[in-house]
């Protein structure tokens, strides 16, 4: 019966050793496994050069068309369309008003004049047509 026991001990040992030795191989397995289908089956994209071109082109033009749009809406001033003709932009609002920004200052900047600017003319009950802030004065057109 002693012989049983010990049998029985060392089956069990034995199993215990062939689970962790079997944990490891998948885990291992698992990390391989991952690490080809990432690294190597992973598809390389062709980028067309002309494609590359423009988007190289127009890299700064976006860049400053998202700081616009993102300084708009931290302003939270609404428009209807922002239009980019050579270094400025058009920015038009739901009323047909119309704000000229120059690519070429902070735009940042602009976007908080044209905040004060705006509040001032709502506070006083005038209305924009347009308004340029593209000089280092802002020049401003009222409606008729």
């Amino acid at each position: 019966m002693l012989t049983n026991k010990r049998k029985l001990k060392n089956r069990k040992k034995t199993i215990k050793r062939i689970t962790g030795i079997i944990i490891v191989i998948v885990l291992i397995g698992g990390i391989t496994g991952y690490v080809f289908i990432t690294k190597f089956l992973h598809k390389s994209q062709y980028i067309s050069p002309i494609a590359h071109k423009i988007a190289t082109l127009n890299s700064a033009e976006s860049k400053n068309m998202l700081v616009l749009k993102d300084s708009l809406d931290e302003k939270q001033i609404a428009y209807k369309s922002i239009v980019a003709s050579g270094t400025s932009y058009k920015i038009i609002f739901r009323d047909n008003s119309e704000v000229i920004v120059s690519s070429q200052k902070n735009i940042r900047l602009q976007i908080s004049s044209l905040q004060y600017i705006t509040s001032r003319l709502t506070m006083e009950g005038r209305r924009f047509s347009r308004l340029d802030l593209s000089f280092d004065k802002p020049i401003i057109v009222f409606d008729k």
